[in-house]
């Protein structure tokens, strides 16, 4: 592979083998997601998806095979340096992403609290300027459950949902979505969002 093309690679795994009780689920897996680029990991239920994401995040080790962030290698990092490592990015989970009990502004506030040395009227103004960046500074003081339940009663038209699509549906695609074929055009990802009725 070209030196420049190696540079564009922010996530690189390399020969994953994983599983549990013996029983092997990742098996000399290897591929890289690039900079700027859409990767979908799609499979039936209990294929490994979740198993691989978390030796992605550095949650559980490997058997073998190395997965490196940005140039660094998760797997031979000690505590430490996994935690630096893991600073630098963020896992965005399909439901139960938030806390239930919390606010929407709470929920983001809480990474701020635990890992900077903000003062509170800072932080505060930082999560309301990240909820504003995704469309959701009206629901501020809203629980999780209630965004959802809003979510799921939106109707379901184009229109609707690309005025939605940013607070409701920041884990899946349109419909028949793929790649555009001038971007690497081998590697395709297609995924459906649900709709109600």
């Amino acid at each position: 592979m070209p030196a420049a093309d190696a540079a564009e690679a922010i996530i690189r795994v390399e020969g994953i083998a994983a599983g549990y009780d013996g029983n092997a689920i990742l098996d000399d897996l290897s591929f890289e997601i690039r900079r700027g680029e859409v990767f979908g990991i799609l499979g039936g239920s209990g294929c490994g998806k979740s198993t691989l994401m978390k030796h992605m995040i550095g949650l559980l080790p490997p058997v073998a095979g190395k997965v490196y962030i940005g140039g660094d290698d998760i797997v031979a990092a000690g505590d430490d340096e996994l935690e630096v490592i893991r600073r630098r990015f963020g896992v965005m989970y399909q439901s139960g992403a938030l806390f239930g009990s919390m606010t929407l502004l709470e929920n983001v506030r809480l990474p701020l609290e635990a890992y900077t040395a903000l003062p509170g009227e800072a932080i505060d103004l930082v999560a309301r300027m990240k909820l504003a960046l995704v469309g959701l500074e009206a629901f501020t003081g809203h629980l999780p459950a209630e965004l959802r339940a809003a979510c799921r009663s939106a109707p379901a038209s184009p229109a609707r949902w690309r005025s939605t699509r940013r607070s409701c549906s920041s884990t899946s695609l349109r419909p028949g979505w793929t790649r555009s074929p001038r971007r690497r055009s081998t590697r395709r990802c297609a995924a459906s969002r649900k709709t109600s009725g």
